[in-house]
């Protein structure tokens, strides 16, 4: 039987996650989003205090914890602030933890270590303006020439692109189009240039087109091997689609909270708002949703660290991302009407938690291939 009680060192590293949280992260939300970039000094310390190399290994600088106590900590930051909460999560889910599983023993002594510790920030570059769900539409190229190799091309949507030192960018050989690769880019090469976009909602973590212009590289800078970049960047998926959902909860749990406090403090017609039959229907729909998104994503965390080796189940990642994303702005839709004017008329933090979750439907992978994802592992065991 799975159990989800928490050991005594996962409720201290929750407690600590939950202090640093509320004390740091939550004063310096409203104006990251505000001004639309990270803290810089709020960074230094999460890198200070481990909070980017918590499911590493201590060989490599990491805290040798399990997936279990990573969800806790992405719970515990996007309660006060997703963008930051997302901004670990993909440093983590499609840089870090693919050096650590997949890079040859020289990239991992040159990146891994200052990845793991948090010094340098790392992150994926899939999306082109023609290419997304559909990785057939890849149109960026790399190109050997005299002994030197070229990138070139557009990546769009780029997460958390905008002063990050690392990218992994994914393309094809332009001499054998269906061969499809990786490349481990250092962000400061000559030929690499970027354009801020503007977003709806998590707006501390940037978002920018990535223009490649003859970046040069060399054979060593390939990641993994050459030919498998397409089956290799889809592995990471699973862990990024899951810590998404991670994140999507913890922000949801604040919305509820919010409402909460505030139908008991608001009196209307002799009694407080809590106690009107249609808002008690809310909170009660609220509930079951965020205990039934807690379930889902702490049984995929044990699944992952009970039976996979710390990999995270293609199905159970898609179904947590399908589900956590629409089930928390459900939530959020009723913890705003429940609040009403002030959550629509005020600078009530409500309103960027709005924002933030409707990104998340996009960001990681849409809704609709979601279903795609968990439908097909779902009835895969049937066919005959």
């Amino acid at each position: 039987m799975i159990g989800f009680n928490l050991t005594e060192e996962q409720k201290e590293m929750q407690a600590f996650f939950r202090k640093f949280s509320q004390e740091r992260v939550k004063a310096a939300a409203e104006k990251m989003d505000e001004e639309e970039k990270m803290d810089m000094d709020l960074i230094h310390e999460m890198q200070s205090l481990g909070m980017f190399g918590i499911p590493f290994s201590e060989e490599v600088g990491g805290a040798g914890l399990d997936v279990f106590n990573y969800v806790l900590l992405m719970e515990e930051l996007s309660k006060v602030d997703a963008s930051t909460s997302i901004t670990v999560s993909v440093h983590t889910s499609l840089c870090a933890s693919s050096i650590e599983e997949f890079a040859t023993p020289e990239q991992k002594e040159k990146w891994l270590r200052p990845l793991v510790d948090g010094s340098k920030i790392g992150c994926y570059g899939l999306t082109e303006p023609g290419a997304g769900s559909d990785v057939s539409g890849l149109v960026t190229t790399y190109k050997r020439e005299n002994g030197k190799i070229y990138l070139n091309g557009t990546k769009t949507f780029i997460t958390s692109s905008k002063g990050v030192k690392y990218l992994i960018i994914m393309c094809r050989d332009a001499d054998n189009p269906d061969v499809i690769s990786e490349f481990f880019v250092d962000m400061s090469k000559p030929g690499i240039s970027l354009s801020p976009l503007t977003k709806l909602g998590l707006r501390m973590d940037s978002c920018c087109e990535v223009y490649l212009d003859n970046v040069e590289m060399e054979e060593k800078d390939f990641f993994g091997k050459e030919g498998n970049g397409f089956n290799r960047g889809v592995a990471d998926f699973n862990f990024e689609r899951w810590l998404v959902a991670a994140c999507d909860y913890g922000t949801a749990i604040s919305a509820f909270e919010d409402a909460a406090k505030h139908a008991w403090a608001r009196v209307a017609f002799g009694k407080p708002v809590a106690r009107f039959q249609l808002n008690s229907l809310k909170f009660c729909h609220m509930a079951i949703k965020l205990d039934s998104m807690r379930n889902m994503l702490y049984e995929a965390a044990w699944n992952a660290d009970t039976n996979l080796g710390g990999d995270v189940d293609a199905g159970q990642a898609a179904m947590c991302k399908y589900f956590c994303a629409n089930a928390s702005f459900e939530v959020v839709d009723d913890a705003m009407q429940v609040m009403g004017g002030i959550a629509v008329a005020s600078e009530h933090r409500i309103n960027r938690i709005w924002r933030d979750l409707r990104v998340d439907r996009v960001s990681g992978g849409t809704d609709e291939m979601m279903i795609l994802t968990a439908s097909k592992n779902a009835i895969k065991a049937y066919r005959q």
